[in-house]
């Protein structure tokens, strides 16, 4: 949705609002004039309030049946309040003056001129009605009356003697009262155009600011994660068996965690800033690696017992580097958060079995379950100097025997339903 089309809704929402407080308020002015708290004769005032709400009541039919979000609605819910406040003008005169002013602020808040000048347009001509139709019965104010008189003591002479008074024309009620009030409107779209330009300058130089804002932090978290990623450059380029492996990795983490993303698997728990910091941070799962040594790391054939367990450091390693860059960068990153939980646990086990601390089930952060997945996928089908790459058939065999086992089964699932993609699509990409 566009933000002008959201601010209509809003707008029309506060609009009705107004037009339920104002029958409110008459109502509510009706019950005092009948405790004669007010001087309005009460059969003028009650036509005025049944008037009104027949008004309401079709609007209010309308707004039911078809909500406020349509794009003409604006125009319909202003009408309305004219049609209204024209009523009460029609009846009640000069004791409503202020109120002819309320639907140009009404229209200002669509922050479109040509909402506002329609508006206006609307309200000259209901003006112009409402007191054209408001003399023709009889409720004409003392402000016509006294157009036929030299002062207001002439004025309240001939009321004193229930004289007849000489009705004004046409002419004289158009020129002396509606152009007036018509005036006091025109001079207030000025003022009503002129905050809303303010306040959309303002809105726009806010805009600004944060989108300026906005790029400043991409680009501080651009740099961090270049600078970071960087350590898995110097991992690969110490053994290229690992810098394969962590380049095959990082392909098969995006293609599961896009589509665990897709199945919802995960709900809320997977949104798309956690899947993009889990795809940017895969290359670092093994940044722990910078402290093993070269004759261990780089050793052709098996680990014997006492390698692998310094092999194993690794996890221990990673979460060590990720820990210094946690405090020296941004403590609160998310994305080397998510580096650091990948880094100590993706060798960790769904049943509890696995390392460095033995967690299980989901105690195992989810970014981990699933580096653990891509970790042992592309162990299976690369080849080593100690190994062939197993085929395709075999490797969804191991890794379906792992399910609730090595593996999450929901995050297993994600590849292997969707085994014949990664196998012709995703497979190919990678170096092996």
């Amino acid at each position: 949705m566009s933000e002008r089309y959201l601010n209509d809704i809003r707008s029309n929402r506060f609009t009705f609002g107004c037009l339920n407080v104002t029958l409110l308020i008459h109502f509510l002015s009706w019950i005092l004039n009948l405790l004669n708290i007010f001087i309005v004769d009460q059969k003028i005032f009650f036509i005025s309030v049944l008037a009104d709400l027949f008004l309401y009541l079709i609007l209010f039919t309308y707004v039911r049946k078809y909500g406020l979000n349509h794009q003409y609605t604006k125009y319909l819910l202003l009408g309305f309040q004219v049609l209204i406040f024209s009523c009460v003008h029609t009846f009640l005169t000069y004791h409503t003056l202020l109120t002819i002013v309320i639907p140009i602020i009404c229209a200002a808040q669509y922050r479109d001129n040509r909402v506002i000048w329609i508006t206006y347009a609307m309200s000259s001509v209901g003006i112009l009605a409402s007191t054209l139709i408001g003399y023709r019965v009889g409720l004409c104010d003392a402000n016509i009356l006294l157009l036929t008189q030299t002062n207001t003591a002439d004025f309240m002479k001939h009321i004193l003697a229930v004289e007849t008074i000489i009705p004004p024309t046409y002419f004289q009620i158009i020129l002396y009262y509606v152009f007036p009030r018509c005036v006091v409107v025109l001079c207030v779209i000025p003022i009503v155009i002129h905050i809303k330009n303010e306040i959309d300058q303002k809105s726009a130089d806010l805009l600004k600011s944060q989108e300026e804002n906005l790029k400043l932090y991409k680009e501080h978290q651009e740099v961090q994660r270049s600078v970071i990623t960087s350590l898995s450059s110097v991992i690969a380029s110490r053994d290229e068996t690992t810098g394969y492996h962590i380049q095959n990795t990082a392909l098969y983490v995006e293609f599961i965690t896009k589509k665990l993303l897709e199945s919802g698997s995960f709900g809320l728990q997977l949104d798309e800033e956690y899947a993009e910091n889990i795809i940017h941070a895969a290359p670092l799962h093994d940044v722990g690696k910078i402290k093993i040594p070269d004759s261990i790391l780089c050793k052709p054939g098996k680990l014997n017992p006492g390698e692998f367990e310094m092999i194993k450091l690794h996890t221990i390693y990673g979460k060590e580097v990720m820990d210094h860059f946690v405090k020296t960068i941004d403590s609160n990153n998310e994305y080397l958060t998510v580096a650091k939980q990948m880094a100590i646990a993706h060798h960790e086990r769904f049943d509890g079995k696995g390392y460095p601390y033995g967690k299980k089930g989901n105690d195992i952060p989810l970014c981990a379950r699933i580096m653990s997945v891509a970790d042992v996928l592309d162990a299976l089908l690369s080849k080593r100097q100690y190994k062939d790459a197993m085929k395709f058939d075999t490797v969804y065999r191991i890794m379906a025997k792992e399910a609730d086992k090595q593996f999450d089964d929901k995050v297993l699932r994600a590849l292997l339903d969707n085994w014949d993609e990664f196998v012709e699509e995703i497979y190919p990409k990678s170096s092996h």
